[in-house]
């Protein structure tokens, strides 16, 4: 999805609270410079972020994230079967959080090449939540077999965000996805699960 689709179609039933507040946040940032143009706003979209300090709750947090749970204590527990909601098939984006972090100090320190507009920043690769679940169970060490409930929602098929325009500007993306994971495992085991 590019910068000029935000308004193309219809928001997905499950995403609707969480897109419009990011919606109002970009509108937000592009009325203030229009009203206050010595000042500049700037609306970065990042894509699904993951990484050290996330929320891995099983309850309400994100796919990477409660997946990443799962295994890690489906390993602990010696259970041999998990079942994920859906079909697998949906297409997912990841951002390591520190890579976010060097794209808001990139975007700050080159201000004035920034137009009033919202920019995406993404990896650029997309990985099927099947593909997830099988990289995550290989990260933790996970060897059971797993079942998808297709009685169970996918949500949204896809969420590939096109950052060509921010990436044009000079930025791109430092970590490899399984680097990203394997940091952001080592920092569960060690905060969350105190055993690393």
């Amino acid at each position: 999805m590019a910068e000029d689709q935000l308004f193309a179609g219809h928001i997905e039933v499950t995403s609707e609270a969480y897109a419009a507040a990011k919606i109002a946040g970009v509108l937000g940032c592009r009325a203030y410079n229009i009203q206050y143009p010595k000042t500049k706003f700037l609306a970065l979209v990042p894509n699904s972020m993951y990484g050290p300090g996330d929320n891995f709750d099983l309850e309400n947090s994100h796919v990477l994230s409660a997946l990443l749970r799962r295994f890690h204590e489906a390993k602990q527990n010696g259970v041999q079967e998990l079942t994920l909601w859906g079909s697998g098939k949906p297409m997912r984006e990841f951002l390591y959080a520190p890579d976010v972090a060097d794209a808001t100090l990139f975007a700050l320190e080159n201000v004035e090449r920034f137009e009033n507009s919202h920019y995406n920043i993404g990896s650029g690769d997309e990985l099927s939540i099947k593909g997830l679940a099988e990289t995550l169970a290989q990260v933790v060490g996970w060897q059971g077999e797993l079942k998808w409930d297709t009685d169970k929602p996918d949500g949204t098929f896809r969420k590939l965000l096109d950052s060509s325009r921010f990436r044009a500007l000079g930025w791109n993306r430092h970590t490899p996805f399984d680097q990203g994971l394997a940091a952001t495992y080592q920092w569960f085991k060690a905060h969350i699960d105190g055993k690393g």
